[in-house]
């Protein structure tokens, strides 16, 4: 399927489905959501998807109480782990994302309906999810059959002065498609939003996708000592065309079901 196919298919499984506010009011309900990531707790991604999840039901939040990026499905077992309350319903907890999945879930006495990870800084795409805490907390929780979405903000070159309100802008528009999507309960997505360079993300397209296949490019200096680092440039990687890589790289958001 094109990039193209793949987004009038996507729009159009969408466009009729009712809007979450819509079913509150119908039926009295709010959505019981887990915020996460691996950025740690009060981070700037997590702070704004917190924001957004608000809109659509009641959350809460268990993330790691310091940057563990690229830890990816590491868990904690022989060593105490401290879950501390840093605000009402707001936990920051000594362990990895998956691990903040698991104790949510089981020790928190609520029944969770999704857990939303991220939002990352910086991209999760293709062979990423294999070493990403933001998307191994997601992966976690459809273990213990409780749908899930992972987000990333890929960033052309990292900096520090990033507009997370565009992403928060982002996923305040996918959102409700993919909590009204019907995918069963051990299920999950894989969002990546596009570098927009302080544009406007207002004609910014969705577009499911498929995971890409290739390796991170696997490029190394040696050093004086004889020791070897890596050098490789996130976005020089091989691309399969259409895959999560190839549209996110080119300006749209990628969604990939798992």
């Amino acid at each position: 399927m094109s990039v193209t196919e793949a987004k009038a298919a996507f729009y159009a499984a969408t466009k009729n489905r009712p809007r979450i506010k819509t079913l509150e009011r119908r039926y009295h309900i709010r959505m019981n959501i887990l915020i996460t990531n691996d950025d740690g707790w009060g981070s700037p991604g997590i702070r704004m998807l917190e924001s957004v999840a608000r809109e659509f039901g009641n959350t809460w939040v268990v993330a790691p109480d310091k940057p563990v990026s690229g830890i990816s499905h590491q868990l904690t077992f022989e060593v105490p782990m401290t879950l501390a309350e840093q605000a009402p319903q707001s936990y920051s907890l000594t362990g990895t994302p998956a691990d903040c999945a698991r104790v949510a879930i089981s020790q928190l006495g609520v029944n969770f309906d999704w857990v939303l990870s991220g939002i990352n800084n910086g991209g999760n795409l293709g062979a990423d999810i294999a070493i990403s805490g933001t998307v191994a907390a997601v992966r976690e929780a459809g273990f213990f059959g409780c749908r899930g979405v992972a987000f990333s903000q890929y960033l052309n070159g990292m900096r520090e002065d990033f507009e997370w309100e565009l992403s928060g802008q982002l996923v305040k528009r996918l959102l409700p498609s993919l909590l009204e999507s019907g995918i069963d309960s051990r299920n999950w997505y894989n969002v990546n939003l596009p570098d927009t360079q302080g544009q406007s993300v207002d004609d910014v397209e969705f577009v499911k996708t498929v995971p890409d296949r290739n390796p991170l490019p696997a490029k190394y200096d040696q050093l004086d000592n004889g020791q070897i680092i890596y050098c490789g440039q996130y976005r020089d990687r091989p691309t399969d065309p259409g895959s999560d890589v190839d549209v996110c790289f080119g300006g749209a958001v990628s969604i990939t079901k798992h």
